[in-house]
């Protein structure tokens, strides 16, 4: 019985520890954000109206020129159509076109990447939390 109310003291004590560096609460809102973001992008990649809503006013699209730099064109969010990302999940499975989609989580922003398997997609989404989320830029290395 000894034992087992060390046990629940010690572990309370580490809790409480590593909860106070902050440790915790960053880890636990880096999941809130994570699981908030995978909320916002499943009505994202399902519904247009919502798509459209969530795109800022004014979306800044780097891509390679052909001299390899970076050339940046800013677009509205009405000349955007449709981004289907439904199928994202099973591109690695395709016989062309293959991808693989990974995900950066900072601090109020997320970097939805899609990146070429033998091939040469590389494009990285730059999602915003505002007052909601947003998609304020892509960036386009493909080649």
């Amino acid at each position: 019985m000894k034992k087992l109310c060390r046990t629940i003291i010690a572990g309370l004590l580490a809790t409480s520890l590593f909860a106070n560096t902050g440790l915790f609460q960053e880890n636990e809102s880096k999941l809130s954000l994570h699981q908030e973001f995978r909320s916002f992008f499943k009505s994202f990649s399902n519904d247009s109206l919502f798509q459209k809503e969530s795109l800022a006013a004014t979306i800044q699209y780097y891509s390679d020129n052909e001299y390899g730099e970076l050339e940046l064109t800013s677009y509205s969010k009405n000349e955007f159509s449709f981004m289907d990302f439904k199928e994202d999940s099973l591109a690695y499975k395709r016989e062309f076109d293959k991808y693989r989609v990974d995900m950066e989580l900072e601090k109020d922003s997320v970097n939805y990447i899609q990146t070429g398997i033998d091939n040469g997609i590389n494009i990285i989404y730059v999602f915003k939390k505002l007052d909601k989320w947003y998609l304020t830029a892509i960036f386009d290395y493909s080649h």
